[in-house]
């Protein structure tokens, strides 16, 4: 395939997806039918955090256990993972986040601590 070809169906792909998450806008009859209901609206505010755990908390919790080990000894994994370097700066990164507030300050302050604790050995 070539480089063209690539970007045309990568294009191609982001307009059927953009096309397919907003068809129900598209489909109202009027603006005042384009607002979600509130309970909807709140429940929303909830699912970018609950997706950055959904992807973060897995590599967090299981960093220091061995992949070739089938078997699950909860007391070890936790206590290999309260010496890695990840959970320490996800600890620190949720400190941040509950304090401040900030998700981008959050997500600075974590890889910082992150690359000093991984350049420390940790």
């Amino acid at each position: 395939m070539s480089g063209a070809a690539v970007w045309l169906a990568f294009a191609l792909a982001g307009l059927v997806t953009f096309a397919q998450r907003s068809l129900f806008f598209w489909l109202s009859e009027s603006a005042s039918d384009r607002l979600l209901p509130p309970p909807v609206q709140r429940a929303l505010r909830y699912v970018a955090p609950a997706a950055f755990a959904a992807i973060s908390a897995p590599r967090v919790i299981a960093a220091g256990s061995s992949s070739s080990d089938t078997s699950f000894n909860l007391l070890s994994i936790l206590a290999e993972t309260v010496v890695d370097a990840r959970f320490v700066a996800a600890l620190v990164a949720s400190l941040v986040m509950w304090r401040t507030g900030k998700l981008p300050v959050m997500l600075v302050v974590g890889m910082v601590v992150f690359w000093v604790l991984r350049a420390l050995g940790m």
